[in-house]
């Protein structure tokens, strides 16, 4: 019964570590857009103003 309860947590270690790293690859991404947007913001290449002040930022 023990091998059965610590193979269970192992399993559940290992589910909760892959569903971290995609989580963490997600806002990794966004950090990546968002910064490559504010450099074309800054560039001149687009403008977000009237999207920041849309969406009250």
């Amino acid at each position: 019964m023990d091998y059965l309860i610590i193979l269970l947590a192992i399993i559940a270690v290992v589910a909760v570590l892959k569903i971290v790293k995609s989580a963490f690859k997600f806002v990794l991404t966004a950090i990546i857009i968002l910064f490559a947007l504010y450099y074309m913001d800054m560039q001149g290449f687009i403008d977000l103003g009237p999207f920041l002040d849309a969406l009250g930022i």
